[in-house]
């Protein structure tokens, strides 16, 4: 069981040297950091209940098309994002983000990391790929990212709501 219409697949276009362990190391990074990333959403009682997982390495398969002529790499990326886009997400078992890797050629990559719209807006993209780069510049570096703390978590926000909407402005 599972959906599409609420799923968000972000093709980024990545040029010049891509370092993927630092890539996949800079997106576990970022799915620990954000618990909404980290977000199951099983029913009991016939009621859907948040459930935050501990974090955990994200895999990013990487897919090399670059042995493909020009023509046979434009079908597969094609066949590829539209696979991805039709995907669905189990929102009970999740996870609510995964990501594939597409290599064109040696410093020509897509990233295509697919979230449900439940763990994600469109500031929020913006804010999880300026991490992602922060994570993996740094991580070529050598470094750790510096990243600013994060208030409120997605928990501490979904509770603020729920007493909120229990209380007398409920509508």
């Amino acid at each position: 069981q599972g959906e599409t219409a609420y799923a968000v697949l972000i093709p980024t276009r990545l040029r010049g040297t891509l370092d993927v362990e630092a890539l996949t190391e800079s997106l576990t990074a970022v799915v620990a950091r954000h618990e909404v990333l980290r977000t199951t959403f099983p029913e009991i009682d016939r009621e859907p209940v948040q459930r935050v997982h501990p974090p955990r390495p994200v895999p990013l398969p990487l897919v090399d098309l670059s042995p493909l002529s020009a023509q046979d790499r434009q079908r597969a990326l094609t066949r590829i994002v539209h696979d991805q886009e039709s995907k669905p997400f189990d929102l009970r078992t999740g996870p609510v983000v995964r990501a594939t890797l597409l290599r064109l050629a040696p410093r020509d990559h897509v990233l295509l990391c697919g979230i449900h719209h439940i763990a994600v807006d469109v500031p929020s993209i913006h804010l999880l790929y300026d991490e992602l780069a922060a994570g993996h510049n740094a991580r070529m570096r050598g470094d750790a990212a510096q990243l600013p703390a994060l208030t409120p978590q997605y928990r501490d926000f979904a509770a603020w709501e729920q007493q909120r909407m229990a209380g007398p402005l409920r509508a």
